[in-house]
């Protein structure tokens, strides 16, 4: 069996790219013809980690099976052929493994569901390279983003031929926009500050993330018919955002320390968040 551990940092392409196309791929066909059942598990829907027992993770796919005793036999026969399910967990590292059932972590290290097949996908996190260190996979590797030549080919499916060969020739001239553009959610934001009339692509992550929060409050006004442009006023708004985007700032660093990467409605109701930094348009 095949027990793997993909890392890649943030907006490499582990969950649209590695999770999400491979489950679609297998699908299709067009991928692991020998796997039987593929088990698609985004590890941040507390539903996951919360499981004791796999008719649990069979009912979270979403199969329409309502019958229990037909969960029961399926779950019989998934028990047979172990060697012909992988089950892909994605982002490890958007969990706190200490509050995983124990169902879970059995399955992880293998003392569950042995002869499983199991990819898992991951930021490099402290906990993470401590359960790879205690050797519960047999292969490791490392999502790096986009090759040149990958880069190119999405740039000339999201531009005009003649807007792709003007970035491209932007990224030649600057090192440190080559490094950011390697990493695919980077590209995404990149080529819609582009496509938004930013011609001149911004080379460092300090001017990139002003020029985007610039392109969130402009799309907010444009939803609420703001008729002024934000462009002609950025220098006039940019005073008022500094302290709800510090309030943001604040709010993610506590919330990192806690270990908190994944938030839903009641991390904010209990937060000192004012009704500006929670209405800036970055939480959606």
């Amino acid at each position: 069996s095949l027990r793997l551990l993909a890392l890649a940092c943030a907006g490499a392409g582990k969950t649209m790219t590695f999770f999400r196309k491979a489950a679609l791929d297998w699908a299709e066909g067009k991928l692991w013809p020998d796997m039987e059942v593929v088990f698609a598990l985004p590890m941040r829907h507390p539903d996951v980690h919360l499981a004791s027992n796999m008719e649990q993770l069979l009912r979270l796919q979403r199969l329409g099976i309502q019958d229990p005793t037909e969960r029961t036999e399926i779950c019989t026969y998934i028990s047979r052929i172990l060697n012909r399910v992988c089950i892909v967990m994605d982002g490890l590292d958007e969990v706190d493994l200490g509050k995983c059932n124990q169902f879970v972590k059995d399955v992880i290290t293998g003392d569950a569901m042995s002869g499983v097949n199991l990819i898992v996908t991951s930021r490099p996190s402290t906990q993470v390279l401590n359960l790879a260190a205690s050797n519960p996979f047999d292969k490791r590797l490392e999502v790096l983003g986009f090759h040149q030549e990958d880069l190119e080919r999405y740039l000339h499916n999201v531009l005009t031929a003649e807007d792709a060969k003007d970035v491209l020739s932007q990224i030649a001239a600057s090192p440190q926009l080559a490094s950011f553009m390697r990493i695919p959610l980077n590209a995404a934001n990149t080529c819609m500050l582009y496509r938004s009339g930013v011609k001149t692509l911004p080379t460092t992550l300090p001017a990139i993330v002003n020029a985007i929060l610039h392109q969130v409050i402009q799309q907010k006004e444009e939803k609420q018919g703001e008729a002024k442009s934000v462009g002609d006023r950025w220098e006039d708004i940019k005073p008022a955002l500094r302290q709800p985007a510090m309030e943001l700032a604040a709010f993610a660093f506590k919330t990192l320390v806690e270990k908190v990467t994944v938030f839903d409605e009641s991390h904010f109701e209990d937060s000192n968040l004012s009704e500006e930094a929670k209405s800036l348009g970055l939480l959606t």
